[in-house]
Formats: structure tokens, sequence, C-alpha cells
């Protein structure tokens, strides 16, 4: 599962089914999302982010060529289906939490050196990261001043492409 794919299951999740999706399971989520009839199948992946970032229903109006009215009866379809199956996918009682984390290895610039710190230092998650303090990242063993501070920068640009 990609980070677009992960992104549009949290915001399908939590905005569009009203569920908390640390405890959705995203295979059975996509799986459900494939046995949707198909106008339905398509405005989730639009209005949502898993095929293009228009999410709103004008534009997925358009981008399908139908009525918003059509758009809205498809997607409130979509949902109605989807929450009628939720037990297959959804389970308050266990947390799915780190199938929708992003390891650290998509902080693209992030050299071996700091990488290999992070990892020996038990960091797997860029959550994991997010959760240090500056001390405890200036205390991270064989990291010079560039480190910490390319570090930071990837954390930010991170932040940034994924708000």
């Amino acid at each position: 599962m990609n980070q677009k794919e992960k992104k549009a299951l949290k915001v399908l999740a939590n905005c569009g089914l009203q569920l908390e999706y640390e405890h959705v399971n995203p295979a059975e989520l996509i799986s459900e999302l494939k046995n949707l009839p198909t106008g339905e199948h398509i405005i989730i992946e639009l209005a949502f982010g898993f095929i293009d970032d228009c999410r709103d229903i004008e534009g997925c109006a358009t981008n399908l060529h139908i009525s918003i009215e059509r758009a809205n009866e498809l997607l409130s379809s979509a949902k109605k289906i989807l929450l009628s199956q939720k037990d297959n996918f959804y389970h308050p009682n266990i947390s799915f939490i780190k199938d929708y984390q992003d390891e650290i290895c998509v902080l693209e610039n992030l050299n071996i050196r700091s990488y290999n710190a992070l990892i020996r230092a038990g960091k797997k998650y860029i959550s994991d990261i997010e959760k240090m303090s500056i001390g405890e990242l200036l205390e991270l063993p064989g990291l010079d001043e560039q480190d910490y501070t390319l570090i930071l920068q990837e954390l930010k640009k991170y932040k940034k492409s994924n708000k």
C-alpha cells in the first residue's frame, strides 16, 4: 500500500464513514471497495483521493461527466453499502495503526548514516521520529550536526507534503 492509498483510506474511514481508522483493517476495506458497483467504486476513489485529489463533489461530477446530484447519490449509496459491510473491515477491539504508518525509508534524502542510526535506535516509523525530543535526536550515536539537520529537514518536508 502506497502513501497516497494510506492517506485516502484514513480520510475515507474518519471522514467518509465516521470510523476510527486505526480500527479499520486496510486490506479488508480495500477488498470491500472492490466489491462496490462500478459507479460507487469510482466516486469513492475520486472523492477520497485514491485516484485524484479533487475531493469535492463538483470535481467528482465533472470528472465523471455526471450531474452533481447523481454524484451525491453515488457517494451516498457507496457509503451506505460500506457501512452495511463494516463488520468485514472494522474491528473496534483491534488496532491496525502500524498499517497506516509510513516507514522512515519514505524520507527520500535521508543519508545512510542517519537512516542506520534511527533504525539502531528502534525508530522504524515516521511517527517514532516525531515523538523524539531534540535531546533524544542529539543523543543518537554516530551522527554529526549535518545529519541532525538533514533528519529535521526531511521530517519537515514529509509533514508539508502529507497535510
